[in-house]
């Protein structure tokens, strides 16, 4: 979890993907997240949903490069109101992802 002054970052949860769901589908909401492709943005079924965070959430794309880049926003007082995700993030070069030692270490992310 990363706790700023106002908000924090989660990770995404099956609770959330519902009420992602949810807003999606809702078409006030789809509008103004998506302006004029409101129309494709909305009426995304809740197994696409979950299908497309899986990818990535737990990055299950070919070349795995997003894995843990999407993430759920609470307010400090627990309320979700929205997602946000890392665009052009490239794991940093310098950094093995060799966990063979049990070690439960996270990789450094650069933006592109």
């Amino acid at each position: 979890m990363i706790k700023g002054e106002r908000v924090e970052l989660r990770p995404v949860t099956e609770a959330d993907l519902v009420r992602l769901f949810e807003w999606r589908n809702d078409e006030e909401v789809a509008r103004w997240a998506a302006g004029s492709e409101a129309a494709e943005y909305s009426n995304l079924p809740l197994e696409s949903l979950r299908a497309m965070y899986a990818e990535a959430v737990r990055g299950t794309r070919p070349s795995d490069n997003l894995r843990g880049c999407v993430f759920s926003v609470y307010t400090l007082g627990g309320v979700h109101i929205g997602t946000c995700d890392y665009r052009d993030g490239r794991p940093d070069p310098k950094q093995t992802d060799d966990r063979s030692d049990g070690s439960d270490r996270r990789r450094t992310w650069r933006l592109r």
